[in-house]
């Protein structure tokens, strides 16, 4: 499987005067939710989706705990969880008062297997509206059903109730 990925002109902002370049953007490809996360890990194991699911919410409970102290969590070969501030400046350290504390965020530092999986990541160039398939040339017509209700497809052998 290949990550999508679109050209997108940027302007290098150190640079304004310089022409735009192209550069690749990584395209979401659909999304998996909590429950089919939940579903898809008891798959791979002798666990119920349920309780994959209890298990899954009390962790993010101890997470959400621990980084409330201002712990980092470490999630084993998963990655580390850490939380992160913005602020605004000060002329002198001693003017600086936690007031000046503007956001907070999460900071996610993936560990050795998503670092590893990264790295065999393969790429596909995404055209507007349609995937081009790795084995396909643009424009290239490779067949298929267009779909919708045209004359002689009534869409009745799709009626799961029939």
């Amino acid at each position: 499987m290949s990550v999508p990925v679109t050209v997108v002109a940027r302007k290098n902002p150190a640079k304004q005067n310089e022409p735009e370049k192209f550069y690749a953007m990584a395209q979401a490809a659909g999304e998996m939710n909590f429950r089919s996360l939940c579903k898809d890990a008891s798959e791979g194991c002798t666990v119920m989706r349920a309780d994959i699911a209890a298990v899954l919410y009390a962790l993010i409970d101890s997470m959400m705990k621990s980084l409330a102290k201002g712990e980092i969590v470490r999630f084993g070969d998963f990655g580390s969880f850490q939380v992160g501030v913005s602020s605004t400046g000060v002329e002198k350290k001693d003017d600086f008062s936690a007031n000046q504390v503007k956001g907070a965020h999460i900071i996610f530092r993936p560990g050795i297997d998503l670092t590893e999986m990264i790295k065999t990541l393969t790429f596909k160039k995404k055209t507007v509206g349609k995937v081009v398939a790795e084995n396909e040339t643009p424009g290239e017509n490779t067949g298929g059903n267009t779909g919708g209700n045209t004359p002689g497809n009534t869409g009745e052998e799709d009626d799961p109730n029939r």
